[in-house]
């Protein structure tokens, strides 16, 4: 969406994006949404696209069961992955997803917050 402006108003204009989605067969707990849109680059230039992870894994920084659950179900409407089931779906926030966590995410945690 692009924002503009006028008399003090911020209206938005909606554009269009194309997006591919890939779950991960390796590992069905990670649905990555792509776009490889040559407009879309690092702060050099270089670097084409955008990548968007969403895992079901609750050590993992990219934990986000809901847009997770989300995609999988548009998946399952395509026909698609229709095996794979949707996930519980939980807080994202780091302190309330704590009992999610494994020992060693929360030793590593728990380490970085002591060394500070």
């Amino acid at each position: 969406m692009s924002a503009t402006q006028h008399e003090n108003v911020t209206q938005w204009e909606p554009l269009t994006l194309t997006f591919n989605v890939y779950l991960d067969p390796n590992d069905s707990g990670r649905m990555l949404l792509w776009s490889n849109d040559p407009q879309l680059t690092d702060a050099h230039g270089a670097k084409p696209g955008i990548k968007l992870c969403y895992s079901t894994d609750p050590d993992s920084a990219d934990y986000s069961p809901a847009n997770y659950n989300r995609l999988l179900r548009w998946l399952h409407r395509q026909g698609k992955y229709l095996d794979v089931v949707e996930v519980p779906e939980h807080s994202r926030r780091l302190m309330d997803r704590w009992g999610l966590l494994s020992l060693a995410a929360r030793r590593r945690l728990l380490g970085r917050i002591a060394s500070h």
